[in-house]
């Protein structure tokens, strides 16, 4: 490969990246879905702290192979 067919598909590799990313934004635009523009976190003292109620029991998830047939017909007809 000479110099010239390695610029060559180089430039088109890069072509490829750009109408990817076009595509990308094009696509976040009409799924209604905004791209992240600021991802950073909060800045000290803004973030807001949440503390859970520790005195609750805590339940077990019950498996989807343990249900009877009435919580099935409820979940079916949620």
């Amino acid at each position: 490969m000479d110099r010239r067919q390695f610029v060559n598909q180089l430039g088109q590799g890069s072509l490829g990246a750009l109408i990817g990313l076009k595509a990308m934004r094009l696509w976040a635009q009409t799924s209604g879905h905004e791209l992240p523009v600021d991802c950073s976190p909060p800045a000290p003292g803004t973030a807001k702290h949440i503390s859970f109620n520790t005195s609750l029991a805590i339940l077990p998830r019950k498996s989807a192979w343990d249900l009877s047939n009435g919580e099935i017909t409820r979940l079916q007809s949620a």
